[in-house]
């Protein structure tokens, strides 16, 4: 990687923060050192159906606790890539200290070039199985991130535009989780087009599975997210499941594959680009014509699968921001998510770097 280059990007990132604890839902409990965990989801939802009516003890055996939410995940990946990165988040007390109120945050805080704190972390129980997650939110401190608080935290709207100014990416992340980020989102619209062009950030997107928010709630969304890109270049990162329904609220027809989904749903929405990614692959498409499709570094193994896709999106942003083309931004991103899955952290950029040399990507 060019690290010289790396090492002066400023990312700005945010705006959830939760602490994660990863565990196992427990199958069969050997002795108090061992246990069968469930490896696929509808082991634990047959466990709980056949239980109406009834009562259930479902065992969970922790493995970690970490560092969650999609902006803080994603911040964190960024600041182990070697970029500047400012958080906005509730990484701190509720009294408005930016010394970190968890010390899963420590760390991160302190590999930030700035944190500002918007209040206290939630908390969120993710029980991995083989085939995927679910993810257990207690998020009523996410309700208390509105715009008010981030001007507040900021120093107005001169602050917020000084955070903003000549940062290379800009992620407002977790639109379904933080109630307040249709405001937000106007807030740094506005932002936006107060700098000159040449100082605005390139603005990357996660929804973060939209299902539980009602349709309209979504149009509403993917409209603000189209009235950001009429002043910066924005890229909205989307799983296939995230893309069909994005795909309905724009009324473009059910993509099928990763490739169709990035293309479709690009055209429905006009923003700059669409990136798509699952376990196995990644597809973008760009406003102009550039599209790419790659297999990526799948493990039937991870080691933590919970922040994949922020570590994706870390990976995109980073590559993005160097300015390459599509097929070398989805190379990053599914590389800097191959790593983590692997290994439960973000690489470095000397070792992403070194993992893109030795084991290269499929693009076609």
């Amino acid at each position: 990687m060019r690290a010289g280059e790396v090492g002066a990007m400023r990312v700005v990132a945010g705006f959830d923060a939760m602490v994660d604890t990863i565990a196992r839902a427990v199958d069969v409990r050997r002795s108090p050192e061992d246990y069968a965990p469930m490896e696929r989801i509808e082991q634990l939802g047959a466990r709980i159906g056949g239980a109406a009516g009834k009562s259930i003890n479902v065992e969970i055996a922790v493995e970690r606790v970490k560092v969650g939410g999609n902006g803080a995940i994603m911040g964190e990946a960024m600041a182990r890539l070697g970029t500047r990165v400012t958080f906005l988040g509730n990484i701190g007390a509720h009294d408005g200290a930016d010394a970190p109120a968890h010390e899963v945050f420590r760390a991160f805080a302190a590999a930030c070039e700035r944190v500002v704190s918007l209040g206290e972390p939630g908390l969120t129980d993710a029980l991995e199985f083989a085939d995927g997650k679910v993810m257990l939110g207690k998020t009523a401190a996410l309700g208390r991130i509105t715009w008010d608080r981030v001007l507040e935290r900021c120093g107005g709207a001169a602050g917020v535009g000084g955070v903003l100014d000549g940062a290379a990416v800009l992620a407002p992340l977790s639109w379904t989780m933080v109630p307040g980020l249709d405001a937000i989102w106007d807030g740094l619209r506005a932002a936006l087009a107060a700098l000159a062009p040449e100082r605005r950030p390139r603005v990357m997107i996660d929804l973060a599975d939209p299902a539980k928010r009602p349709p309209q709630d979504l149009r509403a969304a993917l409209e603000r997210v189209r009235a950001i890109d009429a002043v910066a270049p924005v890229t909205l990162g989307l799983n296939l499941s995230e893309s069909a329904h994005v795909a309905r609220a724009l009324g473009a027809p059910a993509p099928t594959s990763l490739a169709e989904a990035a293309m479709s749903v690009r055209e429905a929405l006009g923003v700059a680009c669409v990136a798509t990614h699952s376990r196995e692959a990644a597809a973008c498409a760009t406003r102009e014509g550039d599209a790419a499709a790659i297999d990526g570094w799948f493990t039937p193994t991870p080691r933590v699968s919970t922040g994949a896709g922020d570590h994706f999106n870390a990976g995109y942003a980073l590559a993005w921001g160097l300015g390459l083309g599509a097929a070398e931004r989805l190379a990053c991103a599914c590389a800097v998510s191959g790593w983590y899955v692997r290994r439960g952290e973000g690489p470095s950029a000397q070792e992403l770097g070194a993992f893109l040399e030795r084991d290269g990507a499929g693009v076609a």
